[in-house]
């Protein structure tokens, strides 16, 4: 699993917390962390020291869409394939927050299970176009080697966009023309992961709270 983070301490701490209580049984953790200006700030690090597998820190470049062309291109900063051969990874931006202690199960079992789905996301939008919205997915290795960026470093959110739901090879399309289908990993956009940013107004602060008592130090 990769949690992806900008300039929100906060929300870092609560997926901490999310992460302690949850059964990830063999899953690792990779936090990356876009900053801006010339240094990370210290206290991400820290707070990640003994809470998740790797942290790594690059300049905000491309936001979240530039971080995971990164991690598929295998040019993290510190970081390579190598030290974490992973054959599924849950995406996940850290505004975006589990409602369910076990997580992982929904997007992983089902992704292995049936070998016709490409790509598992939080929510599937149709805004602009048919599209899985990228601040949540899951995906396997031997589907994201194939990807195709937009750019060769994605900058902007134009290219973010372009990417998520706007371009002719957006994340659905590519998946869909692998012949695999794109699923919302459950019926509701707030009952498995809330993205508390885009969905504010579900406000599902008391399950988060009741299912992570822990967060309630970190998050209104």
């Amino acid at each position: 699993m990769a949690i992806v983070v900008y300039n929100r301490l906060a929300n870092l701490q609560a997926w901490f917390a999310c992460w302690q209580k949850a059964p990830h049984r063999e899953a690792k953790l990779l936090v990356i962390h876009n900053y801006d200006g010339h240094a990370p700030d210290p206290r991400y690090q820290e707070v990640s020291t003994g809470n998740c597998d790797w942290y790594v820190a690059r300049p905000n470049k491309g936001f979240d869409s530039g971080s995971f062309q990164d991690l598929c291109l295998d040019r993290l900063p510190g970081w390579t394939y190598a030290q974490w051969p992973w054959d599924a990874l849950l995406w996940v931006v850290d505004d975006t927050l589990p409602l369910q202690k076990d997580f992982l199960q929904p997007f992983f079992s089902k992704l292995f299970w049936n070998p016709a789905i490409g790509l598992m996301c939080s929510h599937l939008s149709d805004e602009h176009s048919l599209h899985a919205r990228t601040n949540c997915f899951c995906l396997r290795h031997e589907d994201a080697i194939h990807l195709k960026f937009p750019k060769k470093v994605i900058r902007t959110k134009e290219d973010c966009y372009e990417f998520e739901h706007r371009g002719v090879s957006t994340l659905t399309k590519q998946i869909q023309r692998l012949g695999l289908k794109v699923v919302q990993v459950s019926e509701g956009i707030a009952d498995t992961m809330w993205d508390t940013g885009h969905y504010a107004h579900l406000n599902r602060w008391s399950t988060l709270h009741e299912t992570f008592p822990a967060t309630q130090e970190f998050v209104p």
